[in-house]
């Protein structure tokens, strides 16, 4: 039934696009169809292949430091209160500030190499799941830590055994969101100061004028971020299944 469902969605969408392409004024938007000979030139040339190697290596290395990170700064935040309070301000100013706003900074920083890539995905990566982490025990049942601490629970298993395990479904939710965030992030920063990765294909197919291309590319990312996001989800289900110990 899902399957029919999303075949229905796509076959509308598609529709849809012939319609506005038929009416649209003369190259501005192309046909589905044209769409996909671009994507299939790009992958017989030989060009798209080792791009998305290479940008999904750049999210991959960038995402997984980041959310480590994160998770780890959350956590030492949790349970030092000390901790949190240093650095809650630093976080908060990172999380609300335009993430791209950081690209040009790093440009002159660290320069345009790999490292650029990397620094970029997890200052904007990482804080957020920090962030999100410190807000998570607002949501807790103050009861269930009064309960572990009456069983003799120490201040480390009632962060990593209560809540931490509370907290996941909350902090998946932002390691999705965050993970088409990564991917954003590298594309930008391919796309602004370096010329290879899927960003540098993206660069070339604007300065070549082929909407085509363009559209293809786009379709490729959205399809890389969805898939990423997917198996998060297949993660998410996975650990949800994570509960305490008896006795805790």
């Amino acid at each position: 039934m899902r399957g029919a469902r999303i075949a229905a969605s796509l076959a509308i969408l598609t529709l849809f696009w012939y319609v506005v392409a038929a009416k649209a004024p003369h190259a501005t938007i192309p046909y589905p169809h044209q769409v996909a000979e671009a994507l299939v030139n790009l992958v017989t040339s030989g060009e798209l292949l080792p791009a998305i190697a290479q940008s999904l290596a750049r999210v991959a290395l960038g995402y997984a430091s980041a959310a480590g990170l994160g998770v780890l700064i959350g956590a030492a935040g949790l349970y030092s209160r000390l901790f949190r309070e240093l650095t809650y301000p630093v976080i908060s100013f990172v999380v609300v500030t335009p993430s791209f706003a950081f690209v040009p900074l790093l440009m002159l920083i660290v320069g345009l190499n790999e490292w650029l890539v990397f620094w970029a995905v997890v200052i904007c990566v990482s804080f957020p799941i920090a962030y999100a982490l410190y807000g998570s025990v607002k949501s807790i049942d103050p009861s269930l830590i009064d309960a572990a601490k009456v069983c003799g629970a120490s201040k480390s298993d009632i962060i990593f055994y209560v809540v931490m395990p509370l907290a996941i479904t909350h902090v998946f939710a932002l390691l999705k969101v965050e993970a088409g965030h990564a991917w954003r992030m590298v594309f930008v920063t391919e796309y602004l100061a370096l010329t290879s990765g899927l960003g540098g294909l993206m660069i070339r197919a604007y300065a070549l004028m082929r909407i085509d291309e363009v559209l293809a590319l786009v379709i490729v990312l959205g399809a890389l971020a969805l898939a990423t996001q997917k198996g998060l989800e297949a993660l998410e289900d996975r650990l949800i299944r994570w509960r305490a110990p008896p006795g805790i």
